[in-house]
């Protein structure tokens, strides 16, 4: 099958929406598929990879239809390179289609202006259209940005477009199905890792001494405020233990507050920040941890989606402390691949650092059988075959 998806930005490199996409066309084209993304809209991040006009990686055919705008300077240059964008990757899907048929086009956006005209075109060349839904809408989890005519409009329209659909969570799919059209398939597709990127596994502990969370640095989603209480709780009893934080937040004042905690914690000696992290350095760097740990409140955004750094943690072999939120559970069991606590509850969470940090051993073990679950359960290589089938309708 030749199979394309549509991206509004920055591909291949980036963070969790990157790296979803990334696995699930690996997967694809792995299974012998012809597999392209396009990207019409401008790149944010000024890494080579994602500006560059075309280009082969990792077997995945990439088009950056807004490449002379990118890196974005100016919202004129956004737009500019969007309309244009735009327009380039319509004409580009039509004559890739001439060289050969398009069975399947994906777009990811919650904007009719952006998804109708390529709705259009997948009537035009008999193709199939599609989208990957990972999170809840917009109109639910900020909700104030939008008026109650606007709510109900893009939740009764915005989801007819597609025939098939991968959805990431049952509480999603509870959600979305009401709200698809009646000829939609459904793929329920979890959290998906490339393994390439975690090609070895850790073989002792000994000796590492950093606690490393790797994210946007957030407390709504992913709870960093409550991660420095559980850790400075655990503090005086591991003294060699450091806190490594991998990545940024552009919120200044989110970040005042959190450097304040950490001052009036007197834990600035203790934790590291790491700032941005190139994506192909980030598996090196959780490589050096003893537990890599994830703090998630219980919140919609969090019941209905599910953490694709999670999936990335246990491709390591590394133990993991997590929250039981949303369908982490499903997966994970407390101190058999993973280490389990309460959701916004610092004393559980702390105890669970605890618990992995004093008997490494057990949490190598912990750790290893976490890997086991990402392989059987999250593998770009399984889920290509499962999406593979899926679209073929052999499932």
């Amino acid at each position: 099958m030749k199979i394309i998806f549509l991206r509004a930005y920055d591909f291949p490199l980036g963070g969790a929406s990157q790296n979803r996409l990334l696995g699930i066309c690996r997967g694809l084209a792995e299974e012998g598929h012809h597999v392209e993304v396009h990207q019409y809209s401008p790149s944010k991040l000024n890494l080579k990879l994602n500006i560059l006009k075309s280009q082969v990686y990792k077997g995945i055919r990439i088009y950056n239809h807004a490449w002379r705008w990118s890196p974005v300077k100016s919202k004129y240059a956004q737009a500019a390179g969007l309309v244009c964008g735009i327009l380039s990757s319509i004409f580009s899907i039509l004559r890739s289609n001439q060289n050969e048929h398009i069975d399947y086009i994906f777009m990811n956006s919650e904007k009719n202006l952006y998804l109708f005209p390529f709705f259009i075109i997948s009537r035009l060349i008999d193709s199939k259209f599609g989208r990957d839904l990972n999170e809840y809408p917009l109109v639910i989890l900020k909700p104030a940005r939008f008026n109650r005519l606007q709510k109900k409009y893009k939740i009764n329209t915005n989801y007819l477009w597609f025939d098939v659909v991968f959805i990431i969570s049952k509480d999603l799919i509870n959600y979305y199905s009401s709200y698809l059209s009646k000829r939609s398939k459904i793929l329920y597709l979890p959290v998906t890792v490339d393994f390439d990127r975690f090609p070895f596994t850790v073989e002792s502990l000994e000796g590492l001494n950093y606690i490393t969370y790797c994210g946007d640095l957030s407390d709504s989603k992913d709870g960093i405020f409550s991660l420095i209480r559980a850790f400075e709780e655990i503090r005086k009893g591991f003294p060699e233990i450091k806190l490594k934080l991998i990545g940024q937040n552009f919120d200044t004042k989110h970040m005042s507050i959190l450097n304040k905690l950490i001052a009036d914690l007197n834990l600035s000696n203790h934790i590291e920040f790491t700032g941005y992290v190139h994506p192909d350095k980030i598996p090196v760097e959780l490589y050096k941890s003893r537990l890599l740990v994830l703090s998630r409140p219980e919140n919609i955004q969090n019941r209905g989606g599910f953490p694709t750094k999670l999936g990335e943690y246990l491709a390591t072999g590394i133990p993991v402390a997590v929250t039981s939120v949303g369908e982490i559970p499903f997966y994970l069991k407390d101190e058999i691949n993973a280490y389990l606590a309460e959701p916004g509850n610092v004393i559980s969470f702390a105890d669970c650092m605890k618990r992995a940090l004093k008997d490494i051993g057990k949490a190598l073990q912990v750790g290893l059988a976490g890997r086991d679950t990402a392989l059987e359960h999250f593998s770009h290589k399984k889920q290509g075959k499962i999406i593979s089938d899926f679209l073929a309708g052999r499932n």
